[in-house]
């Protein structure tokens, strides 16, 4: 017999491989199919020993089909002294040895189904019972008898049968009860033969088909080895890319600001869900979206940020919901796929700059107020000389005398003055106040016949106010002369056949509520409302409204000190006053005092 080399390599280096426990041969690929050749008992028994052995190593079942030529019980009686670990797996059940009698497979003609449902049965009990395998050791030949012409069609089969199946055979031939054209023949229908002759080991050579198929059943597996390894890799990636993706789509689903990609054609690549003008490209938001005197700005900005230059800009923009807003971007130059895009990072500021020019608004007006202050003050000094000299000259002056007259005018000009300087004191809140619990309603029904008698008799006037009390604190001569100067104001600018309307009731402001001013706390209010159907106000007067000395009417029928005195009663009372107004669509003049704890006595 020719030999050669085993394939020495681990059972570890070899994917889909377990030790055979056959030192020329090594690891083999499950679903193998081996041939021994023995000469004597002790050399049948050593090699089936080593194969169970490295069979228990492993963690797996072992079968030994015996034919006549050893029992039952010096089978396991040999399988105990060569192997350590054969008591405890005879214990455990790891080793199975059964007579080919018992199983069937004496019959005539021979049962192969039966022998293949064995082999599932056997294998499907050992894996549930958490075996890694199963290995079989038997004399097929002796279980044949004189049906020796079919067993070589036999072991062919038992190839077909045993791939891609957690299976070693290991089939042993008595060298004593065949030919060497048997030998031969049954050698050529395994993928591994060897032979044991007197404890000498030799290798059979194998049929160049067989030979090739075992080459490529391993390359097989380890292609499919590497396919797994490569799958699962990609897998890892790709539940990465989904992780962060679905990341990347929470962050950009739920927050406030706006990213945008575009093209250096100001064409939409991506727009994030939130944004109000979802798709618009740069033209349209030129063309139409864009407050008209934006445009040019946004026109230089984004040259600059194609070119390469990160910019900020501020600017009006059409919001669905048909106001305008206003809107903070910063453009980025960066690169995608290779080419030059701008990405864009948005947010809606409006309400900011509403509180950034309510606060301009309230420190432009607290200068005034201390502007207005101390030039009152200054005048109630030289008016107080005037009214001084004045008395003195009529002590003077004959009662019957004409400069009476002269005198009688200087004081009742002085008086006007004084009245401008008291509402000048209000406006700047140093006006002397006694401020005491009311029902603002009853103060109201109180001059609503005053009120009557102020507008004109071809406008209507009508009071809306609640059954229960609405108490607030302050001085009650104060709120009349607010109601007074808003009223007077809303004749004035009412045409015939207009209407003017007085309203009072509660209102429980929260932070952010709509139609109230952000600039209002949250909290409970009561609310006075003047409303009428007059010519309205462009929204730059309505914002200089509350100044002293502003005025549109023509020179000689107002001072300009009627909103500024209320502004002043109302934020001495600690409350707020706003205008709401349009041209030609009338006014609305909202005041609120902070509600009282409890009713006026």
């Amino acid at each position: 017999m020719a030999t050669r080399n085993a394939d020495t390599r681990a059972p570890s280096e070899v994917a889909g491989t377990t030790d055979s426990g056959i030192p020329v041969i090594g690891p083999v690929l499950w679903g193998t199919h081996c041939c021994l050749f023995f000469e004597t008992v002790e050399d049948y028994l050593a090699v089936v020993a080593r194969y169970f052995s490295a069979a228990l190593e492993n963690g797996q079942y072992c079968l030994w089909i015996l034919s006549g030529r050893l029992s039952p019980d010096e089978a396991q009686a040999a399988m105990e002294r060569l192997v350590p670990a054969a008591k405890e797996a005879f214990a455990r059940g790891a080793i199975e040895i059964a007579r080919a009698v018992d199983l069937g497979f004496r019959e005539r003609p021979f049962p192969r189904d039966a022998l293949f449902r064995t082999f599932e049965q056997k294998l499907e009990q050992a894996l549930a019972q958490g075996f890694e395998g199963m290995r079989v050791a038997g004399e097929v030949a002796s279980m044949m008898h004189d049906d020796l012409a079919a067993l070589s069609d036999l072991e062919c089969t038992i190839n077909r049968k045993l791939q891609d199946s957690k299976v070693v055979m290991l089939c042993c031939y008595c060298l004593g009860s065949a030919s060497g054209g048997q030998v031969f023949r049954f050698a050529s229908s395994h993928e591994f033969a060897v032979g044991r002759c007197h404890g000498e080991w030799q290798v059979m050579e194998v049929s160049q088909a067989v030979g090739a198929g075992a080459q490529i059943k391993r390359l097989n597996l380890d292609l499919t080895r590497r396919i797994g390894q490569r799958t699962r890799q990609l897998q890892t990636v790709n539940d990465a890319l989904v992780d962060s993706e679905e990341l990347f789509r929470f962050i950009a689903e739920n927050m406030t600001d706006v990213i945008a990609l575009y093209d250096t054609e100001g064409r939409t690549i991506y727009v994030s869900p939130s944004a109000p003008l979802k798709g618009r490209s740069i033209q349209d938001m030129l063309q139409e979206a864009v407050r008209p005197e934006d445009r040019p700005w946004l026109q230089r900005c984004w040259e600059r940020a194609v070119s390469g230059e990160q910019v900020t800009m501020t600017l009006r923009y059409l919001h669905p919901e048909g106001s305008w807003h206003w809107l903070e971007s910063t453009a980025v130059p960066v690169h995608y796929r290779g080419r030059p895009h701008v990405l864009s990072v948005s947010r809606d500021v409006s309400a900011r700059r509403a509180l950034e020019e309510q606060l301009q608004h309230a420190q432009k007006m607290e200068a005034l107020g201390r502007l207005a202050g101390g030039v009152a003050h200054d005048f109630n000094n030289v008016l107080t000389a005037i009214f001084g000299f004045a008395a003195v000259l009529r002590r003077q002056v004959a009662p019957d005398s004409n400069a009476q007259e002269a005198i009688e005018e200087i004081r009742n000009s002085a008086e006007r003055a004084r009245k401008l300087t008291r509402q000048l004191l209000t406006f700047a809140r140093r006006d002397v106040q006694e401020p005491q619990m009311i029902d603002a309603a009853a103060v109201i029904r109180e001059v609503e016949g005053m009120l009557r008698l102020v507008v004109r008799e071809e406008v209507a006037f009508s009071v809306e106010l609640p059954v229960e009390p609405l108490p607030i604190t302050i001085d009650p001569v104060s709120l009349e002369q607010v109601l007074m100067n808003l009223v007077v104001n809303a004749s004035d600018a009412t045409p015939p056949g207009g209407r003017i309307v007085v309203r009072c009731d509660r209102l429980e402001a929260a932070a952010g509520a709509i139609g109230t001013p952000a600039f209002v706390e949250a909290g409970a209010y009561v609310r006075i409302e003047v409303a009428d159907t007059g010519s309205g106000l462009l929204p730059e007067v309505a914002e200089r409204a509350f100044e002293p000395f502003f005025t549109t009417k023509t020179a000689g029928q107002g001072t300009g000190l009627g909103l500024s005195t209320v502004f002043g009663i109302v934020k001495q009372a600690g409350g707020y006053v706003w205008i709401d107004s349009e041209p030609e669509q009338g006014t609305r003049v909202s005041i609120v005092f902070p509600a009282a704890d409890q009713s006026p006595a």
